[in-house]
């Protein structure tokens, strides 16, 4: 009985521990790809895709090649980003499977004649009791390929 109490107490004192948060260990990943097509090309199909998938887009440099979007919330799954865990005595657990994902993606795209580059950029919140954690995920190239390959359908 007193081993039982023991255990119990030991379990009950853990699970109220703070759990700590292990930070992405992968590398980031982008998307890039040649095209037969001018950067005045690349950036208008690009610019036309990211409207038309909701994105707001924030800066179109020409001269540069380079187009911005503001951050969007979107569901992102542990498929396409590394936001770390938090580690706790209980186990880990991946930010972007908790019930309340508040996951905001924005696009960065750089073009030039005959090339053009997607980064994604990924950060997540975690509320806890204490206060709002904010992440900075890693991409795993998933989502900059999907809006890679839909904007070189459009050229």
């Amino acid at each position: 009985m007193r081993l039982a109490i023991f255990f119990g107490s030991l379990f009950l004192l853990s699970a109220c521990a703070e759990a700590t948060f292990l930070r992405p260990d992968i590398p980031y990943q982008s998307a890039s790809g040649s095209v037969q097509s001018s950067k005045a090309q690349i950036l208008g199909a690009a610019v036309k895709t990211l409207v038309e998938d909701g994105y707001q887009v924030t800066v179109v440099d020409n001269a540069s090649g380079l187009i911005s979007t503001a951050p969007r919330a979107m569901l992102v799954t542990p498929a396409q980003a590394d936001c770390g865990r938090f580690k706790g005595p209980l186990g880990s657990n991946d930010p972007l499977t908790f019930p309340q994902s508040n996951t905001r993606v924005a696009f960065n795209i750089l073009a030039g004649d005959n090339h053009i580059e997607v980064r994604a950029t990924i950060d997540d919140r975690v509320d806890t009791v204490d206060a709002k954690n904010h992440l900075t995920c890693v991409s795993r190239g998933v989502l900059d390929q999907t809006l890679l390959n839909e904007i070189k359908a459009k050229l």
